[in-house]
């Protein structure tokens, strides 16, 4: 890109800027959310009483944000961005306040699920946001301060959330959050014009329910879409302006774009994925209560939990691409292991906090320090792996299986480390590894997705990758919550050691799966197969 294309994309005009201080306030207060809630939720849990059910606050709400995502796409293709982002910013900051006044565990769990809700329909939503008030040349420079929006909450969110937690009271790690909900809707409410119409960019215009493709567990998946196209790191500015020199950057406005797409087809096809994306979020959502609850014999709720596995057996894999279950080499493998990275990952990160202040005496404060060691990892993988000189699919298979490796690594080390005693600084030193480990793998998952699918199945191979992240966080917290509920109340630190040894295999079924990312054709050197979804 020229020096004054580089300068037109830096510079937004005066009426964008309220547009853009808004998603940045979006970005942060997710990304706030997510770290800070891991790092306070062992007090709550304690003061509430539910350490046995201590999972549930996270797999809920990430239930929950996945049947936003799937609700928010068909809602904004047919009503526009406004209705669905104001709903989704209201129920955010109903559900923090709920969250924050909570009396019960069971009410909290309800202000997660209505936070989640929330959540998912603004994920989706910002990329039509963007589509809609950014031309193509402005929208990398956009991405990258969103990116820089995720790594700055991931990093103090931590530290500040515990020292509300020890200072003052938990309650306010919940309510934090709700001022910037408020005032992002007020700087979007501004712009409304704006968004209520395409506008000049139209001819780029993904829908919505393309956009969700784009969406993720968490804000940090707005980095990954950015750079997904140049194999690079959220804070190379060199694939930001790969991205934008790109006839159509985002794949998701590239699958929109194709004009052997049929419109009427199209939108069937969001309903349809949208009708199975709620099956399989209110299928989860039963089998997460009937863990909790774990009733000594068959029930009623036992029952309704079997048929869930079995809608879940049938409606995922209609949402993935065929073969993921079984690790298919090229794409359904790339889709398996992001999941399974996922899964080990934020599972860990869910526990780890717990471990700290109920074994080794920490408090929410230094908790929080430990996982911003792991958030620091993350980072350094993903800038990492976009200055790598490895550019075939083969040899950016590599980097999956070398990060899936550490992510392995790093949790095992956690169960040496839990029997042995350990000092503190190791677990901090032991999730930076797993950190580095996901930062390498997963943002390199998002570039392999694009080059092993078609260009006009750009779209619905993002999606199936992120409908991936949200499984796996769900499946890897609620098995967590499974064990530990057995084994945490029969010794000291066996739950914690039966939750790493779980996380760790997650990760190690992960490094089978990423060997499979590339396909046999790639590794022969001939074009690269791409496979319809």
């Amino acid at each position: 890109m020229n020096r004054a294309a580089r300068t037109d994309a830096a510079v937004l005009p005066r009426t964008d800027r309220a547009i853009t201080a808004a998603l940045l306030l979006l970005t942060t207060m997710i990304a706030f959310e997510n770290m800070a809630v891991a790092t306070a939720m062992p007090v709550v849990a304690a003061e509430l009483g539910a350490l046995g059910s201590y999972g549930l606050a996270f797999s809920s709400m990430m239930t929950a944000m996945l049947l936003g995502i799937v609700l928010a796409g068909p809602w904004t293709d047919r009503a526009g961005p406004l209705p669905p982002v104001f709903v989704g910013q209201a129920l955010f900051a109903i559900g923090a306040v709920l969250c924050g006044a909570a009396p019960s565990f069971g009410i909290l769990l309800l202000g997660r699920v209505i936070t989640g809700l929330g959540a998912g329909l603004v994920v989706v939503v910002e990329f039509v946001v963007i589509a809609r008030s950014f031309a193509p040349e402005q929208r990398p420079r956009v991405f990258s301060w969103l990116s820089a929006a995720w790594i700055l909450p991931s990093l103090i969110g931590g530290p500040i959330a515990g020292w509300l937690a020890t200072e003052f009271n938990w309650r306010w790690v919940f309510w934090v959050i709700v001022l910037p909900a408020l005032v992002a809707g007020g700087l979007l409410l501004q712009r409304r014009e704006t968004l209520r119409s395409p506008g000049s960019y139209s001819a780029a215009q993904p829908t919505a329910s393309a956009s969700a493709s784009a969406s993720a567990s968490d804000a940090r998946r707005l980095a990954d879409a950015a750079v997904a196209m140049g194999h690079v790191g959220a804070l190379d500015d060199g694939a930001l302006d790969a991205t934008a020199d790109a006839p159509v950057a985002d794949p998701a406005v590239r699958e929109a774009a194709d004009p052997a797409d049929d419109p009427a087809d199209e939108r069937r096809q969001h309903r349809r994925t949208a009708r199975l994306g709620a099956v399989v979020a209110g299928a989860a959502g039963v089998v997460q209560l009937a863990i909790h609850e774990r009733p000594p014999a068959v029930s009623f709720l036992t029952a309704a939990a079997v048929l869930a596995l079995i809608a879940v057996a049938i409606a995922a894999p209609k949402l993935l691409p065929p073969g993921t279950f079984r690790s298919a080499r090229g794409l359904p493998s790339v889709v398996l292991t992001r999941a399974l990275l996922n899964g080990s990952f934020l599972g860990a990160f869910a526990y780890l906090p717990l471990m700290l202040t109920q074994e080794k005496g920490l408090d929410a404060t230094s908790a929080g320090l430990v996982l911003a060691a792991g958030s620091l990892g993350w980072s350094a993988g993903s800038w990492a792996q976009g200055r790598s000189r490895r550019s075939g699919i083969d040899e950016r298979t590599g980097l999956v299986v070398l990060g899936a490796s550490l992510l392995a690594v790093g949790w095992a080390a956690f169960v040496g480390l839990t029997l042995g005693h350990a000092p503190v600084w190791t677990f901090a030193a032991a999730v930076a590894v797993g950190g580095l480990g996901m930062g390498l793998g997963s943002t390199t998952l998002s570039g392999l997705v694009l080059e092993l699918s078609p260009d006009h199945e750009h779209g619905r191979a993002s999606a199936a990758l992120q409908l991936a992240d949200v499984l796996g966080t769900v499946v890897g917290i609620a098995a967590a919550t499974a064990a530990f509920g057995i084994w945490h109340t029969t010794g000291a630190h066996r739950g914690f050691v039966i939750v790493w040894i779980g996380l760790a295999a997650l990760g190690a079924l992960g490094i089978v799966s990423a060997a499979r990312c590339a396909s046999e054709t790639s590794r022969s050197g001939d074009d690269v197969p791409h496979r319809s979804l």
